[in-house]
């Protein structure tokens, strides 16, 4: 493949929005209720230069705690109250920008929680 002499804009931009600190907004976080007790389903995360979906995530989860049943599947992008996308790369993460945690049943070991061991 040929080289690109001048990167494209939206690369630059997106190499520009990782390389600074940038601040997000998360909402319709959930968790244990004993580590949101001072959170609630609000919070503000900083995300240093070089972070991206990976770290937020676990940011979110350090905050929020871990859902019984449940994993963080997907980021919403929120403008206005209202949904307009999800966030696919770490590029897509600015500054101020608002995102809305998705939860997927989780599925775990079916035998977790019962008879581990079968005596028949």
């Amino acid at each position: 493949a040929t080289p690109q002499l001048w990167p494209t804009t939206k690369a630059k931009a997106a190499v520009e929005a990782q390389n600074s600190l940038r601040t997000i907004k998360i909402i319709e976080g959930q968790g244990g209720k004993t580590k949101r007790k001072g959170v609630g389903t609000e919070c503000t995360i900083t995300l240093r230069p070089g972070e991206g979906i990976r770290e937020l995530k676990v940011e979110i989860r350090d905050k929020f705690g871990k859902v019984k049943g449940h994993k963080l599947s997907s980021l919403a992008l929120v403008e206005d109250g209202k949904v307009i996308g999800l966030v696919g790369k770490s590029g897509d993460l600015r500054d101020g920008m608002t995102l809305a945690c998705r939860y997927t049943p989780a599925t775990g070991n079916p035998r977790f929680g019962g008879y581990r061991y079968s005596f028949f």
